[in-house]
């Protein structure tokens, strides 16, 4: 699969040409441009959530341990975390 590729001199000094950029083209990257970066915020914003799910689960056991929690506490500390998230965003949403 991994095999040796042969470039001539000629393919490395001929000059590579590019088309030129049309004003339709360059309206259709202007109007793509921020749903790239609302999809860009989605996904951080996704990938944030989960991190911060996985993160709390893990910290279950030391939690346990350290502060003499039983399991019905840690399920309470599961049920607070999104109605905590829950909370500030109506907060955000009422406050305006």
């Amino acid at each position: 699969m991994n095999r040796p590729v042969t470039v001539s001199e000629e393919a490395l000094v001929t000059p590579v040409l590019v088309p030129e950029v049309t004003a339709e083209q360059t309206a259709k990257a202007a109007a793509a441009g921020p749903a790239y970066i609302v999809l860009a915020g989605i996904s951080f914003s996704h990938f944030l959530n989960d991190t911060m799910q996985s993160l709390i689960a893990s910290v279950y056991p030391i939690l346990k341990d350290n502060y003499a929690l039983d399991f019905a506490q840690i399920g309470m500390i599961t049920l607070g975390v999104p109605v905590h998230r829950l909370a500030a965003a109506a907060g955000d949403r009422l406050s305006h």
